[in-house]
């Protein structure tokens, strides 16, 4: 047997047969790199038959090499120094690691007093929009009735300015199929003797077609020019075909039509 099997805990090292017992100190010292102190407090052992022997003396290790058993056991006795400074860095790992989890504990109750704030600001939020809903719920049933009672009113409106252009029709003795073929400029000859009253009727009856054709203007109820924001539309209304709900009455179509930049179509 030229080589034995040192076991310390599980790990294995072979060496050559050492001289005496203070060399195999030497060689668990430089093997497991334990002090020259910490290697001599190493409890040797070894089994044979069925119970452990101890190797303390150098007589015990001449009795282990000849029964050529080929494999020492390394222990740290409990009231060895070695034994005692690794229970003390143990204990001291412990402390530090328990440390730590109370910071992690702290942090954890941190983080969740903030998420319960936050959550509770949100909420906070979130019932503030609530109310600010229902006040804007309000409102547009408030604008929804409000839109009905002017559309009622400016329908009551169109029904009166159509008797009056009916009675300007009848008064003027015009007939609807004529509307559409009466001339843009017409010329009314009146005879009458004294010509200061022919001049006063022509221009009365002048007034009169322009009344007329003020009150033959289409009235576009509920609907505002988004040039010079009046509303109704009277005559003409140009509706733009790219932008959702967008007119021009016949005057700002005129003057602005270019600077929007899209085309209009009549409605």
């Amino acid at each position: 047997m030229k080589n034995i099997s040192l076991n310390f805990f599980g790990e294995e090292v072979s060496i050559k047969i050492p001289t005496d017992l203070a060399s195999l100190r030497k060689e668990i010292s430089d093997k497991f790199m334990f002090s020259p102190s910490d290697a001599a407090e190493i409890v040797l052992s070894y089994m044979k038959d069925i119970g452990k022997k101890i190797i303390q003396t150098e007589q015990d290790f001449s009795n282990f090499i000849s029964n050529k058993i080929g494999k020492i056991d390394l222990d740290i006795s409990p009231d060895s120094k070695l034994f005692l400074k690794n229970l003390n860095s143990l204990q001291k790992e412990s402390e530090e690691t328990k440390k730590e989890l109370d910071l992690c504990l702290q942090k954890k109750d941190e983080i969740k007093k903030k998420k319960e704030a936050l959550l509770k600001e949100e909420m906070a939020k979130i019932k503030e929009i609530e109310k600010k809903l229902k006040k804007l719920q309000k409102k547009k049933i408030s604008l929804q009735k409000k839109m009905n009672e002017d559309k009622k009113k400016f329908e009551n409106e169109e029904k009166e300015n159509n008797v009056k252009i009916n009675a300007l029709k009848e008064k003027l003795g015009i007939k609807d199929e004529d509307i559409n073929i009466i001339p843009k400029k017409t010329i009314i000859k009146v005879v009458h003797k004294d010509k200061k009253l022919r001049s006063k009727n022509v221009k009365k009856e002048k007034k009169e077609n322009n009344e007329k054709k003020e009150e033959q203007k289409e009235i576009h109820t509920l609907v505002t020019c988004d040039g010079c924001y009046k509303s109704p539309i009277i005559g003409k209304r140009y509706k733009c075909e790219c932008c959702p709900n967008f007119d021009f009455c016949e005057e700002c179509y005129k003057k602005k039509k270019e600077k929007h930049g899209h085309s209009f179509k009549i409605v």
